[in-house]
């Protein structure tokens, strides 16, 4: 829970840094975001009490906020209202089900390998995504794109919009509230996993195999929320979200079956997008 709360709270910040829309700017954000990830997972491959890792989980997180803005600012830049839910569509996608993965092969890796594989191979992840950040920097841009007008940039909420009983305007900003709170959600599911996975005696292994469900529900519901639109402004879709988020995770908690367990990840991994 913990966590949750400072995530929430970078979210904040991570907003914000989004809307800086410098290109030098970006790269030396992403340079810091993956330079910094790259120390922490190797300061947590070194670290074997439980406070030294819990503070480089702590900034692990920090630093986490200097590449996501970036990624959205460089997939929105200068892209029409259209192009930017194209790309964004692409770029949760992407992030979800390297997420999905490595959630699924964790466990295994685990066990092959020990703990510390958990921090050393992200780590060399990571410091690879900082080369290419660096070499993507000095390179050339080859041809700019065709400046978007400011109109056509501008969000243009649809005609669904103007048919339900929340402004749109209100809407957006209830939806500011909502992400970073589901993110609380994730990362305390996320907290208590383990203690969920010992109760049911599954060894490292299967608990990539099982518990990884609602990190595949959630790639699921991005790419189907991705294609189909018919989704967008719908207050009583988005209430009925933060219920199943609340139900599924009390399932989660209480359950004593593994199968009640991947159920309720199926409608937790719906409910967080």
């Amino acid at each position: 829970m913990g966590l949750g709360v400072v995530w929430l709270c970078l979210h904040v910040c991570g907003v914000a840094m989004r809307e800086v829309r410098a290109t030098t700017w970006i790269h030396h954000q992403s340079e810091v975001g993956f330079g910094g990830l790259t120390v922490m997972m190797t300061i947590g491959a070194l670290l074997d009490s439980v406070a030294g890792i819990l503070c480089g989980l702590v900034g692990y997180t920090i630093v986490l906020l200097f590449t996501w803005p970036a990624l959205e600012a460089l997939v929105s830049e200068n892209e029409t209202q259209e192009g930017v839910q194209h790309n964004v569509g692409i770029y949760n996608c992407t992030w979800a089900s390297a997420g999905a993965v490595a959630y699924f092969l964790g466990g295994r890796l685990y066990d092959w390998l020990g703990h510390t594989a958990v921090f050393w191979i992200p780590a060399g992840i990571f410091l690879i995504e900082f080369l290419i950040v660096i070499w993507l920097g000095k390179q050339k841009v080859s041809g700019a794109r065709d400046r978007v007008s400011d109109e056509e940039r501008a969000h243009a909420p649809e005609e669904l919009a103007s048919h339900q009983g929340v402004p749109p305007k209100t809407f957006l900003k209830m939806a500011w509230l909502a992400n970073p709170f589901a993110y609380v959600g994730i990362n305390t599911v996320i907290a208590v996993m383990p203690g969920v996975a010992n109760h049911l005696g599954l060894s490292p292994t299967r608990v990539g195999l099982f518990c990884s469900v609602w990190w595949f529900a959630r790639l699921g519901t991005f790419a189907l929320l991705w294609q189909w639109r018919g989704w967008h402004y719908r207050f009583r879709w988005m209430l009925t979200a933060f219920v199943l988020l609340i139900g599924s995770f009390m399932l989660l908690l209480l359950a004593g079956q593994l199968w009640l367990v991947v159920l309720a990840q199926v409608f937790f991994g719906f409910a967080v997008d």
